[in-house]
């Protein structure tokens, strides 16, 4: 907890600019990657068509939780998929590398080239076919997630997100990617990394006030491997003591005239639509 909050717009824009790309470009670790995946995100990264700082989410979410869902995203899209809102398909290839499809013409393979508390670089490559463009479009990306953790009086923590994204789109030219695709690119980006953040704060304050009923959703994780499966599960039971602990260590010290009420201790849960199972 306590690491600095990474630096954006104050606007809640995103960001273009060769500043951001610089800085995004000089956060990843490259000294730490194998030489294979520092040449792969190079040539990225040097050679993008793209490049955007999207605007800054603040998610209230366990960080426990918060760390397995970014590391084993099959869970929240096996969690969409029981709700009926998307048709997402994504399977784990290897232990940090996955093949997904987005059922709209778009499929592709990405893989975590580095992983940390508080930051997580991948790298896919995939391709595209639909009505947006009429030809079969090859592209490959890097994307850079900086994290940090503040905790909150209540025993929450806020956690602050910054998501870099560097796209390489081939044989296409730069005008018509400024022109055309960024915008359509950018906004949709965008719309889906808040929905998402949005989602995991959903998720986690279910399992603060209902760790049964996230525990049940787990055993329906059918495109989740068992462990995984029981992992989030064991995760999200203990999200309420994780939260009222933090709130326990944030109680000023009893006095002897006025001892603390055991009470005092227990958080005030906010209400929380649950998520819903069928």
């Amino acid at each position: 907890m306590g690491a600095p909050c990474p630096a954006a717009d104050s606007s809640g824009r995103a960001i273009t600019s060769r500043a951001a790309r610089d800085e995004a470009i000089q956060s990843i670790p490259f000294e730490k990657l194998s030489h294979d995946k520092r040449a792969r995100i190079n040539a990225i990264v040097n050679n993008s068509s793209l490049f955007r700082r999207l605007p800054l989410e603040v998610v209230d979410c366990d960080p426990d939780l918060f760390l397995f869902l970014i590391r084993n995203p099959e869970v929240v899209v096996d969690i969409w998929r029981i709700m009926g809102i998307t048709n997402m398909t994504l399977d784990r290839t290897g232990a940090d590398s996955y093949r997904a499809s987005d059922g709209q013409g778009t499929t592709g393979a990405f893989e975590y080239a580095y992983r940390s508390g508080d930051l997580h670089v991948l790298y896919s490559e995939g391709t595209y076919e639909g009505s947006m463009y009429p030809a079969k479009l090859r592209g490959e990306c890097v994307l850079v997630l900086k994290t940090a953790y503040v905790k909150q009086p209540n025993g929450h923590v806020h956690i602050v997100n910054r998501l870099d994204a560097f796209v390489h789109v081939d044989n296409l030219g730069i005008e018509l990617i400024a022109k055309t695709l960024q915008p359509l690119l950018g906004k949709t980006a965008d719309h889906n990394f808040a929905e998402t953040s949005m989602f995991v704060g959903t998720l986690s304050h279910t399992a603060e006030a209902n760790p049964a009923g996230v525990s049940r959703l787990a055993q329906k994780l059918v495109h989740v491997e068992a462990p995984i499966r029981q992992q989030f599960a064991e995760l999200s039971g203990r999200v309420p003591d994780n939260v009222a602990g933090q709130a326990a260590q944030n109680e000023p010290a009893p006095t002897r005239a006025a001892p603390a009420n055991s009470a005092s201790a227990r958080m005030r849960r906010s209400d929380t639509a649950d998520i819903r199972e069928r």
